[in-house]
């Protein structure tokens, strides 16, 4: 009867141990936040890379031209969506690199980490709703 105690004994504390599959768990956790954080930081340089790229054909005075010249009653309004979509990509961009910094585990190694990403997290706020205006504005 002892040894099955003794067996049983092992068999919950093993998975406590350093190797076990609660310290895998935790240890993997980790390294999820550190992929979001990745993948957050990759959608950030898309988005800001696409925002400015619209933003750079809709200021060409050449594509306005030929706006106007193809269809003048749509062409300001054109204009004006592919500014918003623009200046939205790039906003959202930030936004998106803020929650990369955000979700990152080793960015809290730091002491001011923790009022950093309280400043980010109420930047990110007043930023949607700064957007929200603008486009609320040409609805």
């Amino acid at each position: 009867m002892s040894s099955f105690f003794k067996k049983l004994g092992r068999q919950i504390s093993s998975p406590f141990k350093k190797g076990g599959v609660i310290n895998k768990a935790f240890s993997k956790g980790g390294e999820i936040a550190k992929g979001l954080s990745k993948g957050l930081k990759t959608v950030s340089n898309i988005a800001g890379t696409i925002g400015k790229g619209i933003g750079s054909v809709v200021n060409n005075p050449l594509v306005q031209a030929g706006a106007m010249a193809i269809a003048p009653e749509l062409a300001p309004e054109l204009i004006v969506g592919g500014k918003l979509l623009s200046k939205g990509l790039q906003e959202g961009s930030k936004i998106a690199g803020k929650a990369s910094n955000l979700t990152n585990p080793d960015s809290y190694k730091k002491a001011s980490s923790i009022t950093d990403h309280l400043e980010n997290l109420n930047d990110a706020s007043r930023r949607a709703q700064e957007l929200h205006g603008n486009v609320q504005q040409f609805v």
